[in-house]
């Protein structure tokens, strides 16, 4: 499935600090398949790696409380995952507790 290759591109873009390649390619990917959900938390992270905290924060917020993928798991927990994985690898934007404190309410 062409979305879900370009939806892992945007993610591994992510790691490489291309932001621009992570936002194009998770643009295409939802082009192609809207449904895919979990591409919307790449296009996040890279809005807001990229410091556009407005367009960051809308997508976090929009897809609060939604289910991912075929083990149904919520939103909030992926980012959050997502965030530590992040650390994990040298990544750190000092917006994450700002994420965090939106997605708990």
């Amino acid at each position: 499935n062409k979305a879900v290759l370009l939806g892992l591109l945007s993610y591994y873009a992510l790691f490489a600090k291309d932001y621009d390649l992570a936002i194009a390619a998770a643009k295409y990917a939802l082009k192609l398949d809207p449904s895919q959900i979990w591409i919307y938390t790449n296009l996040a992270h890279a809005y807001l790696f990229k410091g556009d905290l407005k367009k960051a924060k809308e997508i976090y917020l929009k897809y609060r409380h939604k289910k991912l993928g075929d083990k149904k798991r919520k939103w909030e927990d992926v980012i959050l995952e997502d965030f530590s994985i992040f650390k994990q690898r040298g990544l750190y934007n000092r917006n994450f507790e700002t994420i965090k404190k939106l997605l708990e309410k």
